[in-house]
């Protein structure tokens, strides 16, 4: 029924995106956040909230970007930091249960340490683990949970691809 997505507001002074929700049709169009560089929106299972990434230092070449992790109600309360700042956290997901928040860190930046690794975290910012460490060949980003929060599914970086049909 409704639509979360992140949007530059041209009503500020300076630079920022919000969290924003609509409903399909595209009526009642609802700015959730405001006053942060807030992107990647994700709907809490039963709908009451929305789990999303604040840019808190934008990369380049050679930084990561760096991201804090957050909780709000769809009605624009209750914010809450779940993560504190850190270097390559994205792309978050609830678990179907609506019991923990997955995320991976960059696997494009080995420097970091959980670089490609999947993790997750209760939302109220409790029990932080890794689910699936980066391997010798692969990283890992883009966490889905299946429907009985079973299994992960999850996109694979491979940082110096090899030519098809080659061993090694």
């Amino acid at each position: 029924q409704w639509i979360a997505f992140n949007a530059m507001d041209a009503s500020l002074p300076y630079f920022s995106t919000s969290i924003w929700m609509v409903r399909a049709d595209g009526s009642e169009p609802t700015r959730v956040t405001s006053g942060g560089f807030d992107v990647e929106p994700v709907f809490s299972p039963d709908s009451s909230q929305i789990a999303f990434t604040r840019i808190v230092e934008n990369g380049d070449e050679d930084h990561p970007q760096v991201n804090s992790l957050h909780v709000v109600n769809t009605d624009g309360t209750g914010l809450r930091e779940v993560l504190p700042a850190r270097a390559g956290l994205e792309h978050p997901d609830w678990s179907p249960d609506g019991k923990w928040l997955g995320f991976n860190i960059d696997p494009d930046s080995r420097q970091l340490a959980d670089s490609g690794a999947l993790l997750a975290v209760r939302p109220d910012g409790k029990a932080l683990h890794v689910l699936r460490a980066r391997t010798a060949d692969l990283g890992f980003f883009k966490i889905a949970w299946s429907p009985d929060g079973k299994r992960l599914l999850m996109g694979c970086f491979e940082p110096v691809a090899k030519p098809w049909g080659m061993d090694g």
